[in-house]
C-alpha cells in the first residue's frame, strides 16, 4: 500500500517535465498573446485520468482543465477520421458537442422542494468556430426578492430528471429583484417573497466555440440586466 500523498509527490516531476517539454511549442503559438482567449485546456490519453495532471495542469496554465469524453481513444478516433477522409465519397465532419448536462436548480411547489432544469442538455451541438452561440432563453415572474441561482454540471440525468454521476457545481448566482436591493450584499440579505406578482425575468444563456457558458439575467420590468460568465 503506497499514500496518495507520497504518490502524487513521485509522479509531480513526471508531469512537471512534460510541461517544460511542451513550452517551446506552446511559446510559438505565442502564449502570451493569446492566453486572454484560452478558456481551457483540453486533455487526452489515459493518464489525463490521474487527478495529480489536472492539478498540475491548471497550476501552470491557471485555466480550467477538461478532460476529453474517450481520453484513451482521441488519437485513434482523429487516425480513423484522417484515414478515411481520402476514400469517403463524403468526408467526415467532426463536430463538438457538449459532454455534460448543464442547468440549475429552481423551486417547484413554492418551495417544497427542488427541481433541476437542464439549459444544455449533454450532446448539445456547439457552435462552429466564429459562428454565433447557442442560446437557451426562460422567462418567468420572479416570485422572491433575491434570485440565488445553484449552476451545475453532471455526468447523467436520471428519470426523474434528476442530475447524477459525477455531480460538479459550477457556480452560485445572486441576482435582485426587488429594487431596493440593487448593490446590497446579496448573499447575505435575507430571502422573502414578494408581495403580489414579482418583475418579468429574462435568462439568456450562451454557450461559445470554446465551450463557455455566460448568462444574461435581465428584469425586464426595471430595465436592469448582469452578465455572469459560468
Amino acid at each position: 500500500m503506497i499514500p496518495v500523498s507520497d504518490f502524487y509527490d513521485r509522479v509531480r516531476p513526471l508531469v512537471e517535465a512534460t510541461l517544460t517539454a511542451l513550452e517551446p511549442i506552446v511559446s510559438a503559438l505565442g502564449q502570451d498573446e493569446i492566453a486572454g482567449d484560452i478558456a481551457g485546456i483540453y486533455m487526452v490519453g489515459g493518464a489525463s485520468g490521474l487527478p495529480i495532471v489536472h492539478r498540475v495542469v491548471r497550476e501552470h496554465f491557471g485555466r480550467r482543465v477538461h478532460r476529453s469524453p474517450q481520453p484513451g481513444a482521441a488519437t485513434a478516433i482523429g487516425c480513423a477520421i484522417l484515414a478515411v477522409e481520402g476514400e469517403a465519397a463524403e468526408p467526415l465532419a467532426l463536430s463538438e458537442r457538449l459532454s455534460r448536462h448543464f442547468g440549475v436548480f429552481r423551486e417547484a411547489e413554492r418551495g417544497k422542494r427542488s427541481v433541476f432544469d437542464p439549459v444544455f442538455e449533454k450532446g448539445t451541438p456547439m457552435p462552429a468556430r466564429g459562428a454565433d452561440p447557442v442560446v437557451a432563453v426562460r422567462r418567468y415572474r420572479a416570485a422572491h426578492n433575491i434570485g440565488h441561482f445553484r449552476f451545475v454540471e453532471s455526468a447523467h440525468v436520471d428519470d426523474r430528471g434528476d442530475p447524477t454521476g459525477d455531480l460538479t457545481p459550477h457556480a452560485d448566482v445572486f441576482f435582485p429583484f426587488a429594487a431596493d436591493l440593487t448593490g446590497a450584499a446579496l448573499p447575505d440579505a435575507p430571502v422573502s417573497r414578494l408581495p403580489g406578482d414579482g418583475p418579468w425575468v429574462e435568462e439568456r444563456y450562451e454557450v461559445d466555440a470554446a465551450g463557455v457558458i455566460a448568462v444574461t439575467i435581465t428584469d425586464l420590468d426595471a430595465g436592469r440586466a448582469s452578465r455572469f460568465v459560468l
